[in-house]
């Protein structure tokens, strides 16, 4: 029996995004294929054939293991080269990365409480758990946070890829994704924004007319706007292809 072996990649996390992790309200991240890949410059132009693990076989011209999407070009009627997962397969651990700055140890060690990784003769503390000052540093982005800085650990439960658009109501919630509603249960809308989810209703909706319209015309299109506001609405339009990474956390110091 072969083992499978264990990966461990970055996955970066906004401060927003970082707190519902903690609180358990989001378990999905979805993120895009690199823009060097055929696959998104024509979205609609492949099908997905399904993914695969495979293991290191210095005998493939494929040497890394991990898991592969299949995709076919329907212009062309053939196969694409196999695209890895830069995330991992289920199984491997992810540490977020997430904004955070590198302190003196002696400047907060009567308060050992505040969350921190300990380095030394320094703290790595993080911007989604501080609530005092930053008088005396500033933060730095998530994009250079190191390894020995990581407070989260998530565990991949499960990989899927599939179009922006074909997210479903369930997945949206493990997005972290939530509707506003009012004390009397309405839905409200953030209007006098360029992508506001009303603006993603159904036209019977936005024309004053609430027949047929469902949970998952709610959940939607507060998605989209969100989407939208992280990578623009013309990405959204485009429908790209997308990882979508299930997680659990497995550390954390919160």
């Amino acid at each position: 029996m072969v083992k499978t072996k264990t990966n461990e990649k970055p996955l970066a996390l906004k401060v927003e995004l970082v707190k519902q992790v903690y609180k358990n309200e989001k378990t999905q991240t979805r993120r895009l294929f690199a823009n060097d890949l055929i696959i998104n410059q024509d979205p609609n132009r492949y099908r997905l054939d399904g993914l695969f693990n495979l293991e290191e076989d210095k005998q493939s011209h494929i040497k890394k293991d991990g898991l592969y999407a299949c995709f076919h070009d329907l212009k062309l009627d053939v196969s694409v080269e196999p695209i890895l997962c830069p995330y991992g397969k289920k199984g491997d651990l992810l540490w977020v990365r997430e904004p955070w700055a590198k302190v003196p140890r002696t400047a907060y060690w009567h308060d050992p409480t505040i969350p921190h990784i300990e380095k030394d003769s320094w703290w790595y503390i993080f911007k989604a758990s501080w609530e005092r000052s930053t008088a005396g540093f500033s933060w730095k982005s998530s994009r250079f946070m190191p390894k020995e800085a990581a407070r989260t650990w998530l565990r991949i439960k499960d990989v899927k890829v599939e179009r922006l658009h074909s997210i479903s109501t369930e997945d949206i919630k493990a997005e972290g994704v939530r509707v506003p509603v009012s004390e009397r249960g309405g839905v409200l809308f953030v209007l006098g924004k360029a992508d506001s989810p009303f603006k993603f209703m159904p036209e019977s909706y936005q024309n004053g007319s609430k027949e047929g319209v469902t949970e998952h015309d709610f959940m939607f299109a507060h998605w989209a706007s969100l989407w939208c506001e992280i990578h623009g609405k013309a990405n959204w339009l485009f429908n790209p292809w997308v990882w979508v990474i299930e997680f659990e956390i497995v550390a954390y110091s919160n």
